[in-house]
Parts: C-alpha cells; structure tokens; sequence
C-alpha cells in the first residue's frame, strides 16, 4: 500500500471543509495539526483556533463527532497497564484515508521527501491493523511524561504492542521499560520502514 495515494474527496467531505460557522473550523485545519492530531486530545479549544480566536471545545467535538460518522476519522482509546500518570481518558485521532490527508495537505511529495513521513506512517499502518483487527481491537498508551506505545492489542494471543518508526534507528527502548516490565505478557515490536524487512506482512498482519 502506497501512503502518498491520491484518492477522490466524496461530497460529505466537501460539506466539512467548505462548512463556515461564527467560529469556523474545517477538516483541512484538523489534519495541518498533525502534532496534535496523533498524541492525545486533551481541551480541544486549546489545540484549534480559527480567525476569531480559540474555538468552544464544543464545537470542535462536533467536528470530530461529523468526520467519524462520515468515516474519516477514528478516535482511539487509551489502554490502562495501571501505572501511574497514565492518559486515559484522552482519545487519539487517525484519519481513515492518507490520500484524503496528502489532498487536504496538497502534500504529494515521495514519502521518502517528506518532514511528516513518520505521521504518515502511523497513519497508514493504522488502518493495516484495522482492516485486519477492526477499530475496537486497538488501543495506545501513554504516560503524561510522554512515554507511550503507538498500538496495543491487548485481546490477542499473546497480546501485542507495536511501537511505530519510519527508521528503525529511531527506537530508545527505555521508553518503553516501564510498560513491558509492568506487562511482560505482551509481544513488543517495531514496525518501521527503514530497514524494511521482507517477512513484515508475515510478522504484523
């Protein structure tokens, strides 16, 4: 699967991003900040502002509320290894269609050129694991220090938790001590790009 696919933007779509409130919003703002939109969602009107100044949390709950019921958006949920300062109320957003994001980005630049390769990523692994999990097998976690793991599936024999890198190199294992050594049930991994492996799809999917 191609990450950087250019894909067709259906008219519910167009509704959300041509839509204009007192405050307005659109989906091109919501995925331009990307920072936000893959760490957990804490007081939205603190993430999103409009012309006018910052947007009621209200509304932009309701955003997020139109973008899932139009399957644009899914919004994980955190998973509880019972440690301490753990998110776990939070959710974490992941667009259901890179070509949709590279559109609304007009970002079409080889995946290899780009600053937000690692996002994109993520983000196109996520949906590999929801056409093969569903939503509702998937979690993450993370602590308020920032430490976390991108995807855990704590439903599956043995559960799994999958840490994502464009490179590899990028990993720091300390990281993820505190979690693994609280729940040394689960299988870690990282998924990443650079170096590929040829048994990926073997070992992920």
């Amino acid at each position: 699967m191609d990450p950087s696919t250019h894909q067709p933007i259906d008219p519910s779509t167009h509704q959300l991003i041509n839509s204009s409130t007192h405050h307005p919003i659109t989906l091109s703002t919501l995925v331009t900040k990307t920072d936000k939109f893959t760490s957990p969602i804490g007081k939205l009107s603190d993430i999103f502002t409009s012309p006018l100044g910052k947007i009621r949390n209200e509304r932009v709950q309701n955003y997020l509320e139109v973008m899932e019921k139009c399957f644009h958006l899914t919004l994980l949920k955190p998973f509880s290894a019972n440690l301490r300062k753990e998110l776990v109320k939070m959710p974490k957003g992941y667009l259901m269609d890179t070509g949709l994001r590279n559109c609304l980005l007009n970002n079409f630049q080889p995946v290899n050129q780009r600053l937000d390769k690692g996002e994109l990523w993520e983000q196109a692994f996520f949906r590999l694991l929801v056409d093969k999990y569903g939503m509702d097998e998937i979690r993450f976690w993370r602590t308020a220090d920032g430490k976390g793991i991108d995807f855990i599936l704590p439903n599956q024999h043995p559960p799994l938790a999958v840490e994502i890198k464009f490179d590899k190199e990028q990993i720091k294992i300390k990281k993820y001590r505190a979690f693994l050594d609280a729940n040394p049930e689960f299988n870690f991994s990282v998924a990443a790009v650079h170096p590929w492996s040829e048994t990926f799809f073997r070992d992920f999917l």
